[in-house]
């Protein structure tokens, strides 16, 4: 099973508090269970984004960080 999360605004754009929002409740759960059950708790996983500025937060860098989490952007 894969989870998948949508999330936007009327405009069709997320923001900065959706994408916090969604890596804290998603992303970062998700990652965590998959660690946990590949025994990979030691080893980091990697986050790929686009350049866009709202992925330039810094609570968003600390958050991925402390949750052995790398954010590398194209």
């Amino acid at each position: 099973l894969y989870l998948i999360s949508l999330a936007g605004t009327a405009k069709g754009w997320i923001t900065d508090d959706i994408l916090k929002e969604i890596i804290k409740k998603n992303f970062i759960l998700e990652i965590t269970k998959r660690h946990e059950a590949m025994h990979f708790e030691d080893k980091k996983a990697i986050l790929l984004l686009d350049s866009h500025g709202s992925h330039f937060q810094k609570c968003i860098s600390k958050l991925l960080s402390d949750n052995n989490i790398e954010m590398l952007t194209i």
